[in-house]
């Protein structure tokens, strides 16, 4: 069977989040797209397929080279090994167990291997869900991992590492950035750069970002800790014009091709074959289109194809004047509530750098008053986390600035 239904998000047991592997950008990328084919209710996993224009685009490659070097990037994928902590000793395996080159269609089938049903298949707990238009514009893997890491740990608002241990788990070889500065600079500030990155409209294109603490053992700096910072970031909607890793022009298909996929979605063979007959193979392909437009954005379910028969029946190829006009409208009410959103974070951002300037150019002992001063406002379980956080956490910061602000 294979799938053609993908969902956005590509959701992974925690244990797979934190597991340790080496992959390059494109290869994670690669996972991550045939991962967001797997479905919820999915209880095995399928041959996943991807057209060969597709991972060209994944892989961010020519197209005439991800033809001719298909058989190397299968061969590639199938030798890269995962290791997944479990509670009887870490696990050893393979991302996929096959890899199949369709000469004809024109694309390749993964499979997943099945010893990682328990870490992508009926998760109901413990596990991270990551946007896959986040994940794919990373430049670096290493922003790749540390975004899933802190997105475990987004509602608890920081994560803390040992240095050694988030190598590690980077897949980073001991001999490499063997001095922190240079951890730091390369992979660290890296990352938070790709965070911050914003678009042409001046939004986040990723919904969260990091503040650094080092914490030392004597002189050596031996332990990060991530404080979590949500961003302002808006999804782009499918009606807006926005780039994607898969290629957004429609491939036009035979009139094989084009049976299959509408009894793929409840059209009966001898009806298929009518609409085909009644609306040539152009019109029954923009029909396709349409509604595949209408899945993706979420305006119909699949079902039995109820709605795609009516489309056939009525040859709807795109949406009515009333319809565009109205998601016009939609549109600039939801760039105008953008902008607001951004404009007000600008606004209170300010406010609290000012606040936070201010308070760092007091002296110390000052400073050292205004601190115990909120502390004793706290209540005691809060004033635990509050001395083992600090003022400049994110728990506590626009609170604090705030209770300091008529002492500053």
């Amino acid at each position: 069977m294979t799938k053609i239904e993908r969902s956005p998000l590509i959701v992974q047991s925690n244990k797979l989040v934190e597991s340790r592997y080496t992959l390059s950008v494109g290869e994670q990328r690669l996972v991550f797209a045939v991962a967001s084919m797997i479905h919820p209710d999915d209880v095995d996993f399928y041959p996943y397929e991807i057209k060969i224009r597709d991972l060209a685009a994944i892989l961010n490659i020519d197209l005439n080279n991800a033809y001719r070097d298909a058989d190397k990037i299968t061969d590639q994928l199938m030798q890269r090994v995962i290791v997944i902590p479990e509670d009887d000793g870490p696990l050893k395996v393979g991302w996929v167990s096959s890899c199949k080159y369709n000469n004809k269609k024109g694309s390749i089938s993964f499979r997943f291997d099945p010893s990682l049903k328990p870490y992508l298949l009926q998760l109901r707990r413990d596990f991270t869900q990551s946007k896959l238009t986040i994940l794919a514009q990373f430049q670096s893997i290493y922003s790749i991992r540390i975004y899933q890491l802190l997105k475990q740990y987004r509602k608890i608002g920081y994560r803390e590492f040992r240095v050694d241990e988030l190598k590690e788990i980077l897949g980073i070889d001991k001999g490499k950035y063997v001095q922190f500065k240079q951890f730091r600079a390369w992979v660290l500030n890296q990352a938070k750069k790709e965070f911050e990155k914003k678009d042409e409209s001046g939004f986040y294109q990723c919904d969260l970002t990091f503040n650094l603490e080092t914490i030392r053992e004597g002189r050596k700096i031996t332990r990060v800790r991530f404080n979590i910072v949500s961003q302002v970031y808006q999804e782009n909607l499918p009606f807006m014009d926005t780039k994607s890793i898969f290629p957004v022009e429609s491939e036009r298909s035979s009139e094989k091709e084009l049976l299959e996929k509408l009894e793929y979605f409840g059209i009966t063979p001898l009806r298929a074959k009518s609409h085909i007959n009644d609306l040539g193979e152009e019109k029954t392909q923009q029909i396709l289109d349409y509604y595949n437009t209408c899945l993706a954005a979420g305006t119909v379910e699949k079902k039995s194809g109820a709605f795609l028969a009516y489309l056939l029946r009525e040859k709807i190829t795109g949406k009515s004047d009333f319809e565009a006009d109205q998601e016009s409208k939609k549109l600039k009410k939801l760039n105008l509530e953008r902008k607001r959103k951004v404009e007000l974070y600008k606004a209170v951002e300010k406010r609290f750098s000012e606040l936070e300037t201010k308070f760092l150019q007091k002296e110390e002992k000052y400073r050292t008053e205004i601190i115990l001063k909120y502390e004793s406002t706290l209540h005691p379980v809060v004033q635990k986390s509050f001395r083992e956080n600090g003022v400049m956490s994110i728990q506590f910061r626009e609170q604090f600035l705030e209770f300091a602000e008529e002492y500053l």
